[in-house]
C-alpha cells in the first residue's frame, strides 16, 4: 500500500544508465572489383618521322642500250659508206657532181629568198637554241637531258668539222658532210631527247621536213652535195647513239617509274 507524497520531490542521484547502441551488422554482398582513380590519359607521343629512303640506282634497261649502240655504229658506218661510194667512188662522184650542177640550177631563180633561209643559222641562233634546251631539261629535274643535249650539239658539230678537215676528196675540196645539216639535225633531235614522249610525235612531224629543207636549201644555192647531206644526218644519228649510250652506262640515283621511258 502506498502513500501519496506530501513534500517535495527530491531529484535522485542515481546517474543514467542509458541502452547499449549495436550497430547494424554488417551485409555482406559480392566482392566488388577495384577501379583505380581516374587519371587523365598521358598524350600520345608523336609518331616518328619516317626516313626519306634514298633512291635506287635506276636500272638500265639492255634492249636501250642495244638500241643506242646500234643507233652508233649505224650512223658510223652509214657515213662511211656515203664516202666511199660518193667521193671515192669515180661512178659515184660524178653522179653525186652532176645532181648538185641540177640542183644549183633549179636553185638559181630564187637563190636570195634560200640563203635568207639559211642565214637563219648562224652561231648565235645555235647558242640561243642549246641554252632553252638547256633550260628545258632543268625544269624536268634532269640534270642528265641537259649535259646529253649540250654533248649531242655540240659534239655533232664538232664531229662534223674534223670529218671535212680530215676526209679527202679527189680533184678538189671536201666539203663532207654539211655543218648547216648537222646543226639542224641536231637541235632536232635534242629537241626530242629533252621534251616528254607525249611531245615528241609534233617534233617529229615538223623536225623531219625542216631538215629536209635545210638540206635541199643547201644544195639549191650550190654549197654542199647530195652527199654531203645524207652524210650529215648519218652523223648525228650516230652521235646521238653514243650519247644516249654513254649516258645509260653512267651511274644513277633516279628513281624511275614505271611509265619513264629510257630516253
Amino acid at each position: 500500500m502506498s502513500y501519496p507524497s506530501t513534500g517535495p520531490t527530491v531529484p535522485s542521484t542515481r546517474p543514467l544508465v542509458l541502452a547499449p547502441h549495436h550497430p547494424p551488422p554488417p551485409v555482406y554482398g559480392p566482392p566488388t572489383r577495384y577501379e583505380p582513380p581516374a587519371y587523365p590519359p598521358p598524350p600520345t607521343p608523336a609518331p616518328p618521322r619516317p626516313e626519306r629512303p634514298r633512291p635506287a640506282p635506276a636500272r638500265r634497261s639492255p634492249i636501250a642500250m642495244l638500241m643506242a649502240a646500234l643507233t652508233a655504229v649505224g650512223g658510223a658506218v652509214a657515213v662511211y659508206a656515203v664516202y666511199v661510194v660518193a667521193v671515192l667512188d669515180r661512178t659515184g662522184r660524178e653522179l653525186d657532181e652532176r645532181a648538185a650542177r641540177a640542183a644549183e640550177a633549179v636553185g638559181r631563180s630564187f637563190r636570195t629568198e634560200l640563203l635568207s633561209v639559211l642565214n637563219l643559222v648562224t652561231v648565235p641562233a645555235v647558242v640561243l637554241a642549246l641554252v632553252v634546251l638547256v633550260g628545258v631539261a632543268v625544269l624536268r629535274r634532269r640534270v642528265d637531258l641537259a649535259v646529253s643535249v649540250s654533248a649531242l650539239v655540240l659534239g655533232a658539230q664538232g664531229l662534223t668539222e674534223l670529218l671535212k678537215t680530215t676526209l679527202t676528196r679527189p680533184g678538189g675540196d671536201n666539203s663532207l658532210p654539211s655543218g648547216h645539216v648537222t646543226l639542224v639535225a641536231s637541235l632536232v633531235v635534242a629537241l626530242l631527247v629533252v621534251l616528254p614522249p607525249l611531245l615528241r610525235v609534233p617534233v617529229v612531224l615538223l623536225g623531219v621536213p625542216g631538215v629536209a629543207v635545210a638540206g635541199l636549201a643547201t644544195m639549191l644555192v650550190g654549197w654542199h652535195r647530195p652527199s654531203d647531206v645524207v652524210a650529215a644526218v648519218a652523223v648525228v644519228v650516230g652521235w646521238a647513239g653514243a650519247v644516249t649510250l654513254a649516258r645509260l652506262s653512267l651511274p644513277s640515283r633516279r628513281p624511275r617509274s614505271g611509265r619513264e621511258s629510257a630516253t
